[in-house]
């Protein structure tokens, strides 16, 4: 008698366990979805960095794109709009910190940190 006991409740852990499993493996969150975008449309390297600081562009469609970079508080300190599928950007005059990274291409936007040493 015991012995069934102990089956079903390992039985039962088995299917809770497998139902968590596909919780886990839900649709993203909208995070989650900001960072794949990121990753599949921009390319920012290296990070941290202290010199220069390359971004790429994965996913070049042709059109004009905007890049826009700001300390926290929010001062731009550095901005393009025109067509480009890579850069390079001297930050070492830059203060030391961490910056955010705005991208846009036609309906897709991206967002990042960067941090200058």
């Amino acid at each position: 008698m015991m012995m069934k006991k102990m089956r079903c409740f390992f039985l039962l852990g088995l299917t809770i366990a497998s139902i968590s499993g596909l919780r886990a493996q839900a649709a993203p969150t909208k995070d989650e979805v900001s960072e794949m975008q990121a990753v599949s449309l921009l390319e920012i390297y290296p990070n941290p960095t202290s010199s220069y600081l390359n971004i790429e562009q994965q996913q070049f469609d042709g059109s004009i794109s905007q890049l826009r970079i700001t300390d926290l508080s929010g001062h731009m300190v550095y901005q393009i709009q025109e067509k480009f599928t890579q850069l390079s950007i001297f930050v070492g005059n830059w203060q030391k910190g961490v910056y955010m990274v705005f991208f846009r291409q036609g309906n897709k936007e991206v967002m990042k940190k960067i941090v200058v040493q």
